[in-house]
């Protein structure tokens, strides 16, 4: 009787952890109504390679309802240069299902759940192309309050994916249970299959589709969704996941708030009535830097390479960096800021011998001058003289329609006229840091 209990219960829960693997954890994919597309938004679970191309590392919790119980989930996202890796926990627990014997006696309750560990690599084969891997742990378990049942049936399973970013499309492709794993001592196979993902993306909004399939031909999983970003720290979802015949719509948003990030779903499921997940969580340390609006000006190329030949062996470019001019709501000693930054970045290059900030103060003082206020070409080459550089960079740095704008200029002190200008502008002020040193390098390339 028992054992026939066990093969009833366990043939439900296993069919129910198998829909819990069709419908993404990730608060975000839920309310978009999809599992692969859109690498802002995926789960590592299913689209790996999407790792390769997220902008923060972050880590997160979230929590929510399905099929009438819990489903706890933590992430770790670790974006990096080369290989980037994930990891996610999350487990669900449904209420107590009652059991009565063939009398109508109750005799006890059993409760079934399971866990899902993923571990989830990536490889940035090139600049727009990546590949990726998930290994996953599944365990199922049944217990019984008032029966004696404790059991767990335990998977291992592989998913791999491929992500290939083309200007505003994008394309991904994710095969899930590769070599069909089986549940150990009992023989059930998790269901496997794959899902092809499309995202396209214009100015403030992305459009996503994703279709494939699983276990046999008549199993197919389809997924709309789009997303409006009204402001970089508000963030809207909508979509409709459809698992057979069966379509549910759903929705959510994202708010952000400095390094803290809110994210909510909500899913009307056929099959496990609705559903709401709440995530919570910090991202920190930028790897990915986002694309940058920027407008390099280069002019008279062809008399700095002249320059640079006419060197003598060991013989460096005296250059000098006046400190930037701050622009409301921008204040001075923000200024100040990025102005050592590209002085920090501009004393690595081996072309050039640039003077100190100090120094220069020092100087200024001897002569009587000094750089606040200096804001024109003329006042620049005089200082300029006064330092015996062969360049001066002025430049500025304020705000604008809430992106940040920093100016560059390289002003010849011989001929006093702007031979390089480079501007960029960003939304984000933790990507200004990086921002300058982008900026130097291009500089940097342009005399070599």
């Amino acid at each position: 009787m028992i054992l026939i209990l066990i093969f009833i219960l366990f043939s439900f829960s296993y069919n129910q952890a198998a829909l819990y693997l069709l419908y993404s954890n990730s608060t975000k994919a839920s309310g978009m109504g999809i599992r692969i597309a859109d690498y802002e938004n995926v789960d590592s679970f299913w689209n790996p390679a999407s790792l390769s191309f997220k902008d923060y590392r972050v880590i997160s919790f979230s929590n929510g309802n399905k099929a009438d119980g819990m489903t706890p989930s933590l992430n770790l996202f670790y974006p990096s240069r080369r290989f980037s890796f994930g990891f996610r926990v999350w487990g669900y627990e449904v209420s107590d299902i009652e059991i009565f014997d063939y009398w109508g006696n109750h005799i006890g309750s059993v409760i079934y759940g399971g866990e899902v560990v993923s571990v989830a690599g990536s490889f940035k084969i090139f600049r727009n192309f990546a590949s990726g891997f998930t290994l996953n742990r599944i365990k199922d378990y049944l217990r019984g309050s008032g029966i004696e049942l404790n059991e767990e049936y335990i998977a291992n399973f592989l998913n791999i994916s491929f992500l290939w970013k083309l200007k505003k499309l994008e394309f991904s492709l994710c095969l899930f249970n590769i070599g069909e794993a089986e549940f150990r001592d009992i023989g059930e196979t998790i269901i496997s299959g794959g899902v092809f993902g499309l995202t396209y993306r214009t100015g403030k909004w992305s459009f996503s589709f994703e279709s494939g399939g699983y276990g046999d031909e008549n199993s197919s999983i389809v997924g709309f969704g789009l997303q409006y970003k009204i402001h970089p720290s508000f963030i809207l979802r909508g979509g409709i996941k459809k698992l057979n015949d069966e379509g549910s719509p759903c929705f959510g948003f994202t708010y952000i708030y400095k390094s803290i990030e809110v994210d909510f779903s909500f899913q009307a499921y056929d099959v496990f009535d609705n559903s709401a997940l709440l995530g919570i969580g910090y991202r920190w340390g930028i790897e990915k830097k986002r694309r940058i609006e920027r407008k390099p000006v280069m002019k008279r190329p062809v008399e700095r390479k002249i320059e640079i030949k006419e060197l003598k062996k060991g013989e460096k470019i005296n250059i000098a960096v006046l400190d930037f001019e701050a622009r409301p709501p921008i204040s001075p000693a923000e200024a100040r800021f990025i102005s050592d930054f590209f002085r920090a970045d501009l004393v690595r290059s081996p072309l050039l011998s640039l003077v100190d900030r100090n120094n220069m103060e020092k100087i200024f003082a001897e002569q009587g001058l000094q750089q606040t206020g200096c804001t024109t070409t003329e006042c620049a080459v005089q200082l300029g003289k006064v330092l015996n550089v062969r360049y001066i960079i002025t430049g500025s740095c304020g705000k604008l329609l809430n992106k940040y704008v920093i100016t560059m200029n390289v002003i010849s002190v011989e001929t006093a006229q702007i031979i390089y200008s480079d501007d960029v502008s960003v939304d984000n002020p933790d990507l200004l840091r990086d921002t300058v040193r982008e900026m130097v390098e291009r500089f940097l390339e342009s005399i070599k």
